[in-house]
C-alpha cells in the first residue's frame, strides 16, 4: 500500500512538472505547490539520517529535491509579476 502511495504522488508530481513546463505562468501556483510536496520528504530523509534510522543512500535520493526545492524558490522569486510586487509592498506598509 505505501508503494502504490508513493507511486501515485510521484506521477501526480510528474504530471504537474510537466504541466509547468508547456506553460510555467499560467501553471505557476504548482510551482509552489512542488516547493510544499518537496520540503517535508527533504526533512523527513535527512531528518531520519542524522538520528541514524536510514542510510544516507537513501537520504542522499532527497538531495535532487532539495534542488528543485532551491530552483523553484529561485524562479518564484526572479518572476514576480508587478501585480504580486504590489501586493507584497502594500501588506509590508499594512504592518
Amino acid at each position: 500500500m505505501y508503494g502504490q502511495t508513493a507511486c501515485a504522488a510521484v506521477i501526480l508530481f510528474g504530471w504537474a512538472y510537466w504541466m509547468i513546463a508547456r506553460d510555467h505562468c499560467q501553471y505557476r501556483p504548482y510551482i509552489t505547490l512542488g516547493i510544499i510536496g518537496k520540503t517535508p520528504i527533504v526533512v523527513l530523509l535527512y531528518g531520519n539520517w542524522l538520528v541514524g534510522n536510514i542510510p544516507f543512500a537513501l537520504a542522499g535520493v532527497s538531495t535532487v529535491d532539495a534542488i528543485y526545492i532551491a530552483l523553484f524558490t529561485r524562479f518564484l522569486l526572479q518572476t514576480r509579476t508587478s501585480n504580486e510586487s504590489i501586493g507584497s509592498a502594500a501588506a509590508a506598509r499594512a504592518r
